[in-house]
This record gives C-alpha cells, structure tokens and sequence, in this order.
C-alpha cells in the first residue's frame, strides 16, 4: 500500500512541476510580449489563473498527506496531555468529513459547468473545474494514509509531530544534536 501511494505522490509531484513550469513561461512569454513586442498573449492571464488553481490543489493533497497544514493549537494548548490524541483523531476526522463533502460539492460544479467554455481559450470549464474534486479526492486519500501510518507508528509523541519543541514546555531548552 505504502508504495501505491509514494507512487502517487510521485505523479502529483511531477504534474505540480509540469503545471507550475507552465504557468511560470507563459507568464514570462506574456511580459516579454507586452513589453517588448507591444502584443499581448490574450489567453496568457486565463492559461495561468486555470492552471495554478491545479497546482494549489495538487499541492495542498500533498501537505495534506505530510501534516504541512496550518493548525490554531490554542485549544490543543490548553488541554490536558492524556487528551492531545483523542482531540487530535476528532480534529482528523472532522476534516476527512470535510473532505468528502467538498468532493460531492465540487462534483456538482464541474456538472453544472458542462457545456460552459472559458472566454479567451475556449476549453469547457468542467476540465477547469475538474481540480477541485481531484484535489480533494487526493487530500481524502492521502490524509486517510496518514491518520493510519500514524497509528501503526504508535506514534510516541503526538506533540512533538506537530510542534517539535515548544518554548517555555519540559524538554524545550534542550538542543539536538544537530542544532550545536
């Protein structure tokens, strides 16, 4: 399973690459274009809002799957520590439901745009649209990954996965062997 997924991960890696180097030269093509041949590329601005929506998908499945996300920890803070695991797997669940709603609700955007064609190239914006159920699906599958290789690592310190040291906590003023 867990090579299923680094292979997965790989694709997502190489299509965020892809699509990023993409929007990066058209957008240079763009600004030579209109400052240099007094021409604009009329399609440059759509091509690039379109496919950087895929990349911000693509790329948020992927710190989904690495616990990248931004987290408020007040509450986690305030909390007794036996807890911290069990508010942790509420929190994680609540976000898987999340997930699959926003997959059946994008779905529903990508039908109800068939048919729709983006102005300046001219492509059906269900394909455009189709990056909000794709991401999500990933971000669902990969966040479902990590929530299990987490249990299977017991793993020992749920503080320290998401905050490594943290000042003024026991434990926090002492160095790594790497930070010397």
């Amino acid at each position: 399973m867990t090579k299923v997924f680094n292979g997965l991960r790989k694709v997502v890696k190489v299509l965020i690459i892809a699509l990023f180097s993409a929007v990066i030269l058209v957008t240079f093509a763009q600004v030579i274009a209109r400052y240099v041949l007094n021409n604009s590329i009329i399609w440059a601005e759509e091509f690039s809002r379109y496919f950087f929506e895929w990349v911000i998908m693509l790329a948020c499945a992927l710190a989904v799957g690495s616990n990248s996300h931004m987290r408020i920890d007040v509450i986690f803070r305030v909390l007794p520590k036996k807890v911290h695991k069990s508010y942790m797997m509420v929190i994680d669940g609540l976000v898987l439901v999340f997930f699959v709603l926003m997959i059946f609700q994008s779905i529903r955007l990508v039908m109800t745009a068939q048919g729709q064609l983006s102005s300046a190239m001219q492509i059906p914006m269900s394909v455009v649209y189709l990056g909000l159920p794709v991401g999500f699906t990933l971000m669902l599958l990969f966040g479902i990954e990590r929530i299990v290789r987490d249990i299977h690592a017991n793993a020992n310190c749920i503080d320290e996965q998401i905050f490594g040291n943290i000042p003024g906590e026991p434990g926090a003023d002492q160095q790594r062997g790497d930070e010397r």
